[in-house]
């Protein structure tokens, strides 16, 4: 038996999944039980198997449509047919499985391991600090323990013990860039945005685990914890380290190091931030995707105020940690003087204070809330929909994300088309491009998206003026 080093070995090691008390095989295309083989029609097999590669983490319905069916239209029912299947499959009747994440999509909830009860990292991804290979050698010869016939089945475990050995233990010694990535946000939060940023890496040439590794850092909305994440990217010696989310995250990453290229994502001023000294030439190791969300505070206010012209005192939620919340709340405070308006500022920071929030809101006789452009904020937005909803208070967003969950209205730009440009720029950096020669990226598209859904509910009006000027209308 030849053996290919090393992307075979990647998939021969990882050519079975476990959880629970079953095994999906895909060297045999099966799913096995406690009771022998489980039958599964192709499509169901290859929606289960999708979800359990991306176990922990939110899918949306089209990213599980685009996988399993990429070049055949096809509606949501065929995917819940699938989905229907695979629970009976694994007799997932309270559906702790495969859980529905109400308006987001579908989680794996379980935890999974490859090749047999020790969970294995792909060759990429071994360090001689985190997986020594003797640990490895151990792991495979457990897994051959425990399940010898599939063990012979799926890998010859003395050849694999060798390439192990000729690997070098890292994946810069193979030849493959690590990219760093630190956001702010949680793990399983917005992953629409990590999948927009894998598209822009794969347009410039790069697929993660096959030629480039992605070392992800979240901070889990602890801003606090940004600049030791960003340190420990600099001690994995990062080819690149992609900073999302905003300043706080740009500035933590400026902070570690000097050397390696940072790509950061911010809707606010990277300037006036301190990000960059210049955007047409940011010089030294930094540069970056600016989208415009904080720096709309002026022009959400106007928007709100042709809405609900009358309606009194107008909120503006925003997150004291965040750095680009001080630019918003002057653009909206000025803004406000000039329209002859009362704004009432309140400050949320996590979950409980979103919730005082708008208990403030009601006792106040808040007639509409402007809801500031914040990572955490977005990672909320169901909950932040929910109670502008409950409470009847008309809202305006700065991300059409949150109208499509059920809010009023929204202007900004589209955010995982910026973290795709991001990937992009990431992508050019690791083909030799220098930070300092690629001027930061600014978006120039800008959408008005209307759910007049939630207008009628709330019995609002929406002038005729601004349905003229929507890009979007949800109806």
């Amino acid at each position: 038996m030849l053996w290919p080093w090393p992307d075979q070995v990647t998939k021969m090691v990882d050519s079975s999944f476990r959880f629970k008390s079953f095994t999906l095989d895909l060297g045999r295309l099966c799913l096995r039980g406690p009771l022998g083989q489980v039958d599964l029609r192709r499509k169901s097999f290859e929606v289960l198997r999708y979800l359990v590669e991306h176990a922990g983490r939110v899918l949306t319905k089209e990213d599980v449509i685009k996988a399993v069916w990429p070049d055949v239209t096809v509606s949501d029912e065929s995917l819940t047919q699938c989905i229907s299947e695979v629970r009976r499959a694994l007799d997932d009747k309270d559906h702790q499985i495969i859980k529905t994440i109400p308006r987001r999509g579908y989680l794996m909830d379980v935890s999974i391991s490859t090749g047999g009860e020790t969970a294995l990292a792909p060759p990429h991804a071994i360090k001689t600090k985190e997986a020594p290979k003797a640990d490895l050698k151990e792991s495979l010869e457990r897994v051959a323990e425990r399940d010898p016939e599939e063990a012979l089945a799926t890998f010859d475990l003395k050849l694999i013990t060798q390439a192990v050995h000729r690997y070098e233990g890292t994946a810069q010694q193979a030849g493959m860039p690590v990219i760093g990535f630190l956001s702010p946000l949680g793990r399983n939060d917005r992953p629409e945005l990590t999948d927009g940023f894998r598209r822009g890496l794969s347009e410039s040439g790069y697929v993660e685990g096959r030629n480039v590794a992605i070392e992800y850092r979240f901070a889990e909305n602890q801003y606090d914890r940004l600049p030791a994440l960003a340190t420990d990217l600099v001690g994995r010696k990062a080819a690149v380290i992609l900073a999302a989310g905003g300043g706080n995250s740009a500035l933590a990453a400026k902070t570690s190091t000097s050397t390696i290229p940072i790509v950061f994502l911010t809707g606010g001023d990277p300037v006036q931030e301190g990000i960059v000294s210049s955007l047409n030439r940011p010089a030294g190791n930094v540069t970056g995707i600016n989208f415009f969300g904080t720096q709309l505070g002026a022009k959400g206010l106007e928007l709100l105020h042709e809405l609900v012209p009358n309606s009194g005192v107008i909120a503006l939620l925003v997150n004291p940690k965040a750095r680009e919340t001080a630019r918003t709340q002057s653009d909206a405070q000025e803004a406000a003087r000039r329209l002859g308006r009362q704004l009432l500022v309140l400050n949320a920071s996590t979950p409980s204070e979103i919730d005082i929030t708008f208990v403030n809101m009601r006792q106040g006789r808040v007639g509409a809330v402007l809801v500031g452009g914040d990572p955490f904020f977005s990672s909320r937005r169901q909950q932040i929909v929910a109670l502008a909803t409950r409470d009847a208070i008309p809202s305006m967003y700065f991300s059409r994300e949150y109208v499509a969950e059920g809010g009023l209205m929204s202007y900004g730009n589209n955010v995982s088309d910026a973290y795709r440009r991001a990937g992009v720029y990431v992508g050019w950096i690791l083909k030799g491009q220098k930070p300092a020669d690629l001027p930061v990226n600014q978006a120039t598209k800008f959408e008005l998206v209307i759910n007049l859904k939630t207008a009628k509910a709330l019995g609002v009006t929406v002038p005729d003026s601004l349905l003229a000027c929507a890009d979007e209308v949800i109806e």
